[in-house]
């Protein structure tokens, strides 16, 4: 009798350990690894990531509760400009042994983030002047130089 009573209490013990080694799996998906870190917010919902495992120290934009990625691009350098004409905005550099840094950037548009630049530039600066438009002002491979407002970069067909 003891030895069933024994393998009943084992066999409760091994279940419910499975059932909380499950819980605290799902519980961690939304934390972030102990290489990462949150560096600063871009908007009420979304923060640049830091992550430190590799060499490069990567950073990637995320949902703050979720920590879901609010687009695949990891970057080495962004702006500190976090808003164009009132909306969320992030322009990012990621490294090209040829180019240098190559930068990009995305607005976010509702829910998602939406990539506004349709190439990639070497160089971008956010222009503010009294009166005007906000401007991105972007230099190519090339070194040819192109300025817009984000009106013309949301109504520009790919």
């Amino acid at each position: 009798m003891k030895n069933i009573i024994t393998m009943v209490v084992m066999c409760m013990a091994f279940l419910c350990a499975n059932t909380a080694n499950a819980q605290k799996k799902e519980a961690s998906s939304n934390k972030l690894t102990p290489m990462e870190s949150i560096v600063c917010a871009v908007d009420k919902d979304f923060s640049i990531v830091r992550n430190d495992q590799t060499r490069r120290n990567t950073f990637t934009l995320r949902h703050r509760k979720t920590l879901k990625y609010a687009f695949s691009t990891k970057f080495e350098k962004y702006l500190d400009t976090f808003s164009l004409d009132g909306k969320p905005f992030i322009a990012v550099a990621t490294w090209n042994p040829a180019f240098n840094y190559m930068w990009g950037a995305y607005i976010r548009d509702g829910k998602e983030w939406k990539q506004i630049l349709q190439q990639q530039y070497t160089e971008l600066s956010v222009i503010k002047e009294d009166g005007e438009p906000t401007r991105i002002k972007c230099t190519n491979i090339d070194g040819t130089q192109s300025t817009y407002t984000l009106q013309e970069l949301l109504t520009k067909k790919p």
